[in-house]
């Protein structure tokens, strides 16, 4: 799981997500300093990339103008994203993104953001997105519709039994979310296609997967704009999770993977080895 370790909100994600992926029957690895992708690729069956506080920067994907400068902190920790993410898609390993994740990756692709949205403020979380923790932890719910024939689609139709009473539609929910930058609806980067949208005029994109006819069919490849994690006992939340440790559990069979606690002490035993 690749987090933001250095800011509150990073480190309230990095509290959750770890406990939501433990319940859907994975075991979660936090990487963080001193950052080795290379290496980290290799012990682990699937990569998460959380949420952050701070923007992707703007002039990443072509823009001259940084209209929020404050929002961007560049570093050791998005030198690692831009690392590690095409290495984990070289490998086909299952890769998801929340919220800035999300961007991230679409970003590592080669496409672009819309660097500074508002109407995705909710209530209390008017102003500024990243005002304070106690704002992050009341997030707005936003209505999305789901694409028919997605994967997401497929998920979210499994979970109707639970959630028939409140959402008739199969292909509507209610999410969490609260974000700064955003998919416009006609610049997913090739290889992706949208697997939800907002409702209303701005058709923003709020989840994308890998195009089962694109030049990354048949890998795991998913992005939600919405918080996941944040939707605590939620149905939905955790057919998500529990989906994605799926994947990673049939990565592993596929590869052989050793895991990153085993790999970690291999390199003890060759570092001492070496110093001896």
């Amino acid at each position: 799981m690749l987090s933001d370790s250095g800011t509150p909100s990073g480190n309230k994600a990095n509290q959750i997500a770890p406990k939501l992926v433990r319940k859907a029957g994975g075991r979660p690895v936090l990487l963080q300093p001193p950052y080795n992708a290379s290496q980290d690729i290799d012990g682990i069956d699937a990569l998460m990339v959380l949420g952050r506080r701070w923007d992707v920067n703007p002039q990443e994907y072509g823009e001259e103008e940084v209209l929020d400068p404050d929002m961007v902190k560049d570093g050791a920790h998005t030198d690692y994203e831009k690392a590690i993410i095409p290495l984990a898609l070289i490998k086909r390993m299952p890769v998801l993104g929340l919220c800035a994740g999300m961007q991230r990756i679409q970003v590592v692709l080669g496409g672009r953001l819309e660097q500074k949205i508002s109407d995705h403020r909710h209530g209390d979380n008017a102003g500024h997105p990243w005002a304070s923790d106690k704002k992050f932890l009341e997030l707005g719910h936003i209505p999305i519709t789901i694409v028919e024939g997605t994967h997401l689609a497929e998920i979210r139709k499994g979970i109707q039994g639970q959630v028939k009473a409140r959402y008739p539609d199969l292909l509507y929910y209610e999410v969490k979310c609260f974000h700064h930058q955003a998919i416009r609806a006609n610049e997913l980067v090739p290889g992706l296609k949208a697997a939800a949208h907002a409702q209303g005029g701005s058709g923003t994109i709020e989840a994308f997967e890998a195009d089962p006819k694109g030049k990354y069919r048949n890998q795991y490849i998913m992005g939600f704009q919405f918080h996941i994690e944040r939707m605590l006992n939620d149905p939905f939340s955790k057919a998500l999770f529990k989906d994605f440790i799926v994947a990673a559990e049939k990565y592993k069979q596929r590869s052989g993977s050793i895991g990153y606690q085993e790999q970690e002490s291999n390199r003890r035993e060759n570092n001492h080895g070496q110093i001896r």
